[in-house]
């Protein structure tokens, strides 16, 4: 069972071996979500007390915070790379 949710992750794009010189860049993305009948993206299921709203803010925030933190070391590996390759 995972012990996050999972709503957030991250997608990077550096050079390949033999492309030019370019800057390695990462995009933080959004896993899954559902849109309501209003066509709106949905983040959460219904919540319906303060506590389930600060419960849900909290897993977020974490859930966005470990994929800033895996995206930061993708990109470090990404720029290494290159580093390396000149």
């Amino acid at each position: 069972m995972k012990d996050h949710m999972q709503k957030f992750s991250f997608h990077s794009v550096g050079p390949e071996v033999d492309d030019r010189p370019s800057n390695p860049y990462v995009q933080i993305t959004l896993d899954n979500y559902s849109t309501n009948r209003n066509g709106f993206i949905q983040l959460s299921s219904n919540l319906m007390s303060n506590d389930e709203i600060d419960s849900f803010k909290n897993e977020i925030v974490k859930d966005l915070n470990r994929a800033c933190t895996m995206a930061k070391l993708e990109l470090e590996k990404l720029n290494s790379r290159q580093k390396d390759s000149m």
